[in-house]
């Protein structure tokens, strides 16, 4: 593991970690891990630096800025955000995770619960929408 870990550059360790943490906030039922800041501790730099990461579409910052900010921000926009940033990354299987916890904590949105459905079973409905029988 270490050898692997090794043959990673600096941005890909940072995103494998980020990673693993947020994976970890999924896993706690969208709970600030132990360690984090306290919502008292986020300040309104750290939130303006979130926003500005959002307006220009800067997926990774964002995500690095939700591991600061996530005890300040409602779980269900945290879930909907790392679902939007890691999409936009190109992870769709991690971004369905998030897309899935963020549909659990909002069941009622209806427009949220079809995007959390798995993209196999979109593209079954999708088929059987379009049949003429």
């Amino acid at each position: 593991m270490t050898q692997l870990w090794g043959g990673l550059d600096g941005i890909q360790q940072r995103s494998l970690s980020g990673l693993s943490s947020d994976l970890n906030w999924l896993r706690r039922g969208g709970q600030v891990a132990p360690r984090a800041k306290s919502a008292v501790a986020v300040t309104p730099d750290d939130l303006s630096e979130l926003q500005d990461a959002r307006a220009r579409n800067d997926w990774n910052k964002v995500l690095h800025c939700l591991r600061h900010c996530s005890a300040k921000l409602p779980a269900f926009d945290v879930a909907f955000l790392r679902a939007t940033a890691w999409q936009a990354l190109g992870f769709s299987q991690v971004a369905g995770a998030f897309r899935s916890f963020a549909a659990q904590l909002e069941p009622n949105n209806a427009g949220l619960t079809a995007l959390a459905l798995p993209l196999d079973v979109k593209a079954s409905m999708v088929d059987r929408a379009g049949s003429v029988d």
